[in-house]
C-alpha cells in the first residue's frame, strides 16, 4: 500500500508506518508546501497512492 501523508502527519507516525513496510511518502518529500487538497488528490491519485 503506498500512502501519501499530510504535512500535519507527525513525523513519528511516518516512521513508525515505514517501519512496518509500509511505501509512505510526505508532502514536504512529495510536492510544494501548502498545495490544496485538491492538487493534493490529483497528485496521489496520479500515482496510485491509497485514499483512507
Amino acid at each position: 500500500m503506498k500512502i501519501l501523508c499530510d504535512e500535519h502527519v507527525p513525523p513519528a507516525l511516518v516512521s513508525a508506518l515505514r517501519s512496518e513496510g509500509f511505501d509512505v511518502s510526505t508532502v514536504a518529500e512529495s510536492v510544494e508546501l501548502g498545495s490544496s487538497d485538491a492538487d493534493l488528490l490529483e497528485f496521489a491519485s496520479e500515482r496510485g497512492y491509497s485514499r483512507i
